[in-house]
């Protein structure tokens, strides 16, 4: 059984991907300030050695892996993986920006999924 999350902040909707039992992540937030927007998440569940997070975009719902448009893949310094109970933030700079390369994202579809969780085309959950 698939399942989605969506939610709808400041124009912004946000995709949550979770595994097929049920995995979602928590307290997804974004807001658009000064040409940035900021993006915010809890982990409520830790993921062994996961070190990165995919952003994708969309003019509309993304439902398999292979109609995504990737925007960045993050790869985070936690060290030991990415880690549950806490809350990780995510700044989105408008425009291509050297070393980041987000591009025009706010007031599109973003997909947050953790990488370790979706692989192939399975359908979001």
């Amino acid at each position: 059984m698939t399942r989605r999350l969506w939610l709808t902040v400041l124009g912004v909707a946000i995709m949550v991907a979770t595994a097929s039992v049920a995995r979602a992540q928590s307290d997804l937030r974004a807001w658009h300030a000064d040409g940035q927007t900021w993006l915010v998440w809890t982990n409520d569940r830790a993921f062994a050695g996961l070190q990165t997070y995919d952003i994708y975009r969309s003019s509309q719902p993304i439902d398999e892996l292979r109609r995504k448009i990737e925007v960045e893949s993050l790869a985070f310094a936690f060290g030991a993986g990415v880690f549950g109970g806490m809350t990780y933030w995510l700044l989105v700079v408008m425009g291509t920006v050297s070393g980041t390369g987000f591009i025009y994202i706010f007031a599109a579809m973003v997909l947050i999924h953790s990488a370790g969780v979706i692989i192939g085309h399975r359908k979001y959950s």
